[in-house]
């Protein structure tokens, strides 16, 4: 880790420590960990959650702090919010398609009336009887363009709020696929992308390279000084980790634990082992 680096995550840390101190709050680990993604601001969801409480109030409780490390950390929190956000969507599919239904029955009765009137013309009819369709026809008109303008406007307002909820299914994707300490990717997005490059590099003969790192006596280190330390060992390790993903395609996970892995698609060992 280069000073840069080092200097930041003990500020972030003592930012995070600050908060929790200023706001007299315990300083557990799930605590601690809220705070310095908080000060970290890596979540613009979770800041604005917390101004908003303590717009309302002067310190946050601990049910809040429970609250917020469910809503924000909690894995099973992701699962809940896909499947809130898919019945969303669901909901909003449903009117657009009620509201469709409708603009076609409001046009199917026009049509009918438009021919009801066409019949009527061809018939001798005197000035009063064609002041009445004519009349009827204007009426009818208006009435379609403003199921029309209706329809425009609902759909239109439909359409932002299914793009409002894509945004939150790709957030909550991506959260899915993240360590929630680290930020690097987890066990699950590890997992799923090493298949894929083996998969890959089998059908195509392509070269890649796995880079495993642990850190030594970690839970001697995080028995000694504690789990709030610990944390902070592995966010530092982690960004370490995080940095030797350069490109795109390269990957950085948290393995498990104390453990971490870096994925180097296209990349033969003499590369990797600079890497490592």
């Amino acid at each position: 880790m280069t000073q840069t680096d080092s200097d930041r995550t003990i500020a972030l840390a003592e930012q995070a420590l600050g908060q929790i101190k200023a706001l007299k709050l315990s300083g557990d680990p799930h605590s601690f960990e809220i705070w310095y993604t908080y000060v970290a601001g890596t979540r613009p969801k979770l800041n604005a959650f917390i101004n908003d409480l303590l717009a309302q109030r002067p310190t946050l409780s601990a049910a809040d702090l429970e609250q917020i490390h469910y809503q924000f950390f909690s894995p099973a929190r992701a699962a809940e919010k896909v499947e809130t956000v898919g019945a969303k969507i669901n909901d909003e599919v449903d009117q657009i398609v009620a509201m469709i239904e409708a603009a076609i029955g409001a046009t199917s009765q026009y049509q009918n009336e438009l021919e009801d009137s066409s019949r009527k013309l061809a018939l001798p009819i005197d000035r009063d009887t064609l002041r009445v369709i004519v009349e009827s026809l204007v009426f009818s008109t208006k009435e379609v363009e403003q199921e029309n303008s209706t329809l425009s406007a609902s759909l239109g307002l439909s359409r932002k709020q299914i793009a409002d909820l894509q945004e939150d299914l790709v957030s909550i994707r991506a959260e899915s696929l993240s360590d929630p300490l680290t930020m690097l990717a987890n066990r699950k997005h590890f997992d799923q992308s090493l298949a894929r490059i083996i998969a890959s590099s089998g059908d195509r003969g392509e070269l890649f390279c796995l880079i495993l790192a642990d850190v030594d006596h970690f839970k001697t280190f995080n028995d000694t000084h504690g789990h709030q330390s610990g944390d902070e060992c592995l966010r530092a390790v982690a960004a370490i980790v995080g940095a030797q993903a350069l490109r795109p395609i390269d990957l950085a996970a948290r393995y498990g634990g104390e453990e971490f892995a870096i994925i180097l698609p296209g990349t033969g060992l003499p590369a990797a082992t600079r890497v490592a």
